[in-house]
């Protein structure tokens, strides 16, 4: 069982290692037969959540149904692994609720993994994803997200880093360097991090 720490009084949140993170998903596929898929898809689900609920704070979506009532988006940047697949999820929730989202890709998910399960539900509900190899480098790629949502007269005012989780080794490589840049870049501009994944 893994081991779980808990933060100060009144925090409220329990902090896991990537290790602890992983075998709790183990742990729930092996033991308890919950799909992986179904995971990435609850994950997606919450951190649609907590971005409506960003929104709504800042005035830039209505209560409820999630519809927008300004020019507040989402860009949505996602890696190939299944923190991406999290971030596909959220995308397309995001954007049945209404808000404008912009979805960044930095490569392709491995065939038949959640994530291009995921990618592949993402592209039939009609969003457009914008993958890195063909906008350029992964900053560009993460510019051009946040220009692709001004186009729809929004701003991004809630960036999700759906980029590495528990699986990542040492530094971050190319293209996935230059878009952390970027995000960070973007939220000192006045996007606000609905967290990693």
């Amino acid at each position: 069982m893994p081991r779980v720490r808990t933060l100060p009084p009144g925090l409220g949140v329990r902090v896991l290692t990537a290790d602890d993170s992983r075998a709790i998903d183990r742990r729930c596929a092996d033991e308890f037969g919950l799909p992986t898929l179904l995971l990435m898809e609850n994950a997606g689900a919450r951190v649609a959540e907590v971005a409506l609920g960003m929104l709504a704070r800042a005035g830039r979506v209505g209560r409820g149904a999630g519809r927008s009532t300004g020019r507040g988006g989402v860009l949505v940047v996602c890696g190939t692994g299944g923190n991406g697949g999290d971030g596909l999820a959220a995308a397309r929730r995001l954007d049945g609720a209404g808000v404008p989202v912009a979805v960044v890709l930095s490569g392709e998910p491995r065939a038949g993994s959640d994530a291009a399960a995921q990618l592949a539900v993402v592209l039939a509900a009609g969003l457009h994803v914008m993958r890195v190899g063909a906008l350029g480098d992964g900053a560009e790629a993460v510019h051009a997200g946040a220009r692709a949502l001004a186009m729809r007269g929004a701003h991004p005012m809630v960036i999700i880093d759906a980029l590495l989780g528990s699986g990542l080794r040492g530094p971050a490589r190319a293209p996935v360097d230059g878009m952390i840049g970027a995000i960070n870049a973007l939220r000192q501009m006045g996007g606000r991090g609905a967290g990693g994944m």
